[in-house]
């Protein structure tokens, strides 16, 4: 058997590409676990969207699950791709293992597209891990956020967009390093996994080349080959794009379009219900920030392309590009009361893309600053000792949430211990084809557990005109048709008016509302709160809840 020493003088060009394939290995699993500390145990299936998507996703899969849930069974559109990833995960492991094996994967392909920054960048790995730490942390304890204003975020729970950004990252990466094609394909991949936030992301490198004059009107065969790569790698968003931009118009009481942005997701599209004070205050910091590392870039000899000079002028000016359909977001919002423009989320990209440039760059500038070798020793030990002091805090508490999961599913997933009884005793005594009404805004994961139908939710949105139509009618339905979206302000966050309406109206249904109903949608069983009383043969009580059965 050779040593060592034989086989690298045998193959000496192998050794360099393994243990640089080992190094960047390392890095990404360092940010992974970074990442993972703050958000792989925080609310698996709990207020994020997994309890949405992962269910759409093992339906899609297996469509003999719950096939008479009106919502699980809505068509997979952009999540497509998402589906045939995770669906049969969740199908054959169960929703927390997928949860966390699929949360764990993301943070991989964010660390990945990170460490490929990096190296474009020419940014080291221990301020890296700072920005990283500090990125995905401070919400616990300061008023920052992952997004400006619009809620939006980069990594936390298992979702189509996460995938997205990984691929994102990537992008940026080839952008700034002028590999114009694999940028195309990278960002045509987000695409497949999330239209918009592809989209806005290929938006936004096409306008930073053509200002930086990177991609000239001429010769356009090369323009028109770099957009039919992207296209070609953004397949699985052609469908549902056609199906929005040709569905017919549907009969709805108030547009659709409004329901998805004044009703359902007015935290995410309206800028009316953001306050001001925190995201304007945001704004500025990740400005300030961005434009003292901008400075401190153009410090950096010009003809070192060592220094990474060029690839950081050029993320704080891509970060600024970001920014126009966010400001034209802005402008357009006190003129589009139905939300014909907003409800394409003007606002995500520019959201995330900014204060994730700013941190990045921070930590170059701070590199920069202390690029004396006694000074970029000591910014070594203090970022060892913070990012000791950020994990240690972090490691107290995921041990609170792993513990927690002990009882998955919880109180962070909506579960108090009679609600937990009553899901479990229909799910073992009703038939797999019994459809359940529920509250139309509490109890959100009923159907995943207890495995059975329910009419609607209204967390639960469909992504159709036609979906989002008929999910109107059956909330007002489940709320005593009291049209609970009237004479709403849309300037407004009508959030908690919307809740409370939804609620008391289920609340004061009366037991002919709730035989009528149980006649409209075939349901065979009415969950209610112990006070409300319905006359109508019990099935299942407790202290808390009771479960009626419809009449022979």
């Amino acid at each position: 058997m050779r040593n060592p020493s034989t086989l690298h003088s045998a193959f000496p060009d192998a050794f360099p590409h393994w243990a640089a394939l080992g190094r960047f290995g390392f890095e990404v699993g360092a940010i992974a676990l970074l990442i993972s500390l703050r958000w792989l145990f925080s609310g698996n299936m709990g207020s994020a969207n997994e309890v949405d998507v992962l269910p759409l996703a093992r339906q899609a899969a297996d469509p003999t699950w719950i096939p008479q849930d009106w919502y699980l069974n809505q068509p997979a559109g952009y999540r497509l791709l998402f589906a045939a990833i995770f669906g049969s995960m969740a199908s054959a492991w169960g929703f927390l293992a997928t949860s966390l094996v699929g949360r764990l994967l993301c943070y991989l392909l964010i660390g990945s597209g990170l460490v490929a920054l990096r190296h474009t960048l020419k940014l080291n790995l221990l301020p890296l891990l700072l920005a990283v730490g500090l990125f995905f942390d401070l919400d616990q304890y300061t008023f920052w956020r992952q997004g400006i204003a619009a809620g939006e975020w980069l990594a936390q729970a298992l979702e189509t967009k996460v995938l997205a950004y990984g691929f994102v990252l990537w992008g940026i990466s080839f952008l700034l390093s002028g590999r114009y094609l694999g940028m195309a394909v990278m960002l045509g991949i987000a695409t497949s996994f999330h239209t918009l936030v592809g989209g806005w992301a290929f938006v936004s490198a096409m306008l930073w080349l053509l200002l930086k004059r990177q991609l000239p009107l001429r010769p356009w065969p090369r323009n028109l080959g770099l957009i039919a790569l992207y296209g070609v790698a953004s397949a699985f968003s052609v469908q549902p794009v056609l199906g929005q931009l040709l569905a017919p118009k549907v009969d709805s009481p108030i547009s659709t379009s409004y329901a998805y942005v004044f009703l359902r997701l007015p935290h995410h599209l309206n800028p009316f219900t953001w306050g001001t004070r925190e995201w304007v205050l945001r704004l500025a910091i990740c400005l300030v920030l961005l434009g003292l590392s901008y400075a401190m870039a153009r410090r950096l000899p010009q003809s070192d392309p060592a220094t990474g000079r060029a690839a950081r002028l050029g993320l704080a000016e891509f970060a600024l590009v970001s920014l126009i359909s966010f400001g034209l977001g802005l402008a357009i919002a006190p003129f589009d009361h139905d939300g014909k423009f907003l409800q394409y989320y003007p606002f995500r990209f520019g959201d995330v893309m900014l204060p994730l440039s700013a941190t990045l760059l921070a930590a170059c500038s701070l590199q920069q600053w202390c690029s004396s070798k006694q000074a970029s020793q000591r910014l070594k030990i203090a970022i060892a000792l913070l990012l000791a002091l950020l994990c240690s805090l972090q490691l107290s508490i995921t041990a609170v949430r792993v513990s927690g999961l002990q009882s998955f599913p919880g109180k962070t997933q909506g579960f108090d211990p009679d609600l937990k009884e009553l899901t479990a005793w229909v799910r073992s005594n009703t038939p797999q084809s019994a459809i359940v009404i529920t509250s139309p805004f509490d109890w959100v994961g009923f159907t995943w557990f207890a495995e059975r139908g329910t009419i609607a939710k209204f967390k639960l949105l469909p992504q159709t005109a036609q979906g989002i139509a008929e999910w109107l009618q059956r909330l007002d339905d489940l709320s005593g048709n009291q049209t609970f979206w009237a004479d709403l302000d849309p300037r407004k966050n009508n959030s908690g008016i919307i809740r409370d309406r939804l609620r008391t109206g289920y609340r004061k249904l009366t037991t002919s509302q709730a035989v009528a109903l149980m006649g409209k949608y075939q349901a065979s069983y009415m969950v209610t709160v112990a006070p409300q009383r319905l006359e109508l043969p019990i099935a299942f009580q407790n202290e808390r809840y009771r479960l009626y059965r419809r009449p022979d």
